[in-house]
């Protein structure tokens, strides 16, 4: 007996009748909407700005729109808070694609950038502006230096071709909160000038002329002023919501009720002292001497944690660990059920290569020893 082959047809594969692409749809824990897991990168749990890490989880359980828009707050994450400015200090390695360059220092959605400041004395601060070459020398720059009844302390930049309305504009948004005496920091030559707008904006006022900085290079201590909203917080929980939902060995997706409350307040907004606090973080010998080993010599790395017990459902988050001045977040993610019996603690260090590769790998992802 012989058989008949047709190449042609022979290299096209063949689907059975009840095949569906529907199947690997899901729907999307924030919008409730299908969508196919498969298509994309996924979230990156950390924002891929702070470097990409070889063996990284990425989170596949929203879609696309929601993740771009809940992707936004992390702006401010970038932009004011403290991370910023470990982040423009550290300069992590980026693959090309996601390389843009240097970036000038914006604030995000109604938050400033932050500022530096040398404190002179107690009621009397400098501003500086850092290098973009080097983050660690800082230069003055002409202003005028406001505290305000809250105790702020607001910041009018001036310039030569400065004009009196747009002195009296910056001094008016603040005018009922002004505690005087107001300072102001300029190079000789451009004195007068703006001696003359404070004088046309408040005649009365009575100039003091204080001691002239000496010229050179030194040693300062610099405060930095950060101000962030609710949207910082927000991009904060959505880190450790999406860490645990890709390492948590109970097997939850993020669609439970249990989760409601968080999913709310990162989609929309809410109370951040209701879901995410300050932490004193604290770990057993065994990941203590795990992090002195491996980052002792000055290298930096961000460790997610989360605590699934009977007791708590949490997630931690440091970003920058190894640098005194990180802080430690802790996320609380939902109620706990009474009748879940499992317990479990899991923590990953993102580490930092000590030579970031040139093809764009920050580092690698360690998971820590409980």
């Amino acid at each position: 007996m012989g058989y008949s082959i047709d190449a042609r047809a022979s290299s096209c594969p063949i689907r059975p009748k009840s095949y569906n692409k529907s199947m690997s749809l899901q729907d999307c824990i924030y919008c409730r909407k299908s969508f196919d897991p498969n298509r994309g990168q996924g979230d990156h749990i950390i924002p891929v700005q702070f470097g990409e890490f070889r063996n990284a989880k990425r989170f596949r359980g929203c879609c696309s729109n929601c993740n771009n828009e809940i992707g936004k707050s992390e702006e401010q994450l970038l932009r004011c808070g403290p991370e910023s400015v470990f982040l423009r200090e550290f300069k992590p390695a980026l693959p090309r694609k996601r390389d843009r360059g240097p970036r000038s220092p914006v604030g995000a959605h109604g938050s400033p950038p932050p500022k530096h400041a040398i404190l002179h004395d107690e009621d009397h601060e400098e501003l500086v502006v850092v290098d973009e070459a080097s983050p660690y020398r800082v230069r003055p720059v002409e202003h005028l230096a406001v505290k305000l009844k809250s105790g702020e302390m607001v910041y009018i930049k001036l310039f030569p071709t400065m004009t009196e309305t747009a002195l009296r504009r910056g001094l008016s948004r603040h005018a009922k909160a002004i505690i005087e005496p107001i300072m102001f920091h300029c190079e000789k030559e451009n004195q007068d000038h703006y001696l003359g707008l404070l004088k046309k904006i408040s005649p009365a006022c009575k100039v003091v002329h204080g001691p002239d900085t000496r010229a050179g290079v030194r040693d300062v201590t610099v405060k930095t002023h950060l101000r962030v909203s609710g949207r910082y917080f927000r991009a904060i929980a959505k880190m450790g919501l999406h860490y645990y939902l890709s390492h948590s060995l109970r097997g939850l997706n993020g669609s439970d009720p249990v989760f409601a409350s968080i999913r709310e307040f990162i989609r929309n907004g809410g109370d951040p002292e209701d879901h995410v606090r300050v932490h004193d973080i604290s770990f057993g010998s065994q990941i203590s001497s795990w992090l002195q080993r491996n980052i002792g010599n000055g290298r930096r790395c961000h460790i997610l944690g989360l605590e699934d017990s009977i007791t708590a459902i949490s997630a931690l988050v440091k970003m920058f660990h190894g640098d005194d001045r990180s802080v430690c977040y802790r996320i609380k993610l939902g109620s706990i059920i009474s009748c879940w019996t499992y317990e479990g603690w899991r923590a990953h260090a993102f580490l930092y290569d000590q030579t970031q590769s040139e093809s764009g790998s920050a580092g690698a992802v360690h998971e820590l020893p409980f």
